[in-house]
C-alpha cells in the first residue's frame, strides 16, 4: 500500500481499545507527515 501526503486519511476506530489505538494512529501517521482524521463516535 502506498499512503501520499497530500491526501487526508479517515480512519474508523472502534473497540475496547479504542482510545489507545487512536493515539497509536495518530502518533504513526504523524511521525510519517501524513494527514490523519479520526472519526469521532
Amino acid at each position: 500500500m502506498t499512503l501520499y501526503r497530500n491526501q487526508t486519511y479517515l480512519l474508523y476506530v472502534y473497540g475496547p481499545d479504542q482510545w489507545e489505538a487512536k493515539a497509536a494512529m495518530r502518533e504513526v501517521f504523524a511521525k510519517h507527515r501524513l494527514q490523519l482524521q479520526l472519526k469521532e463516535d
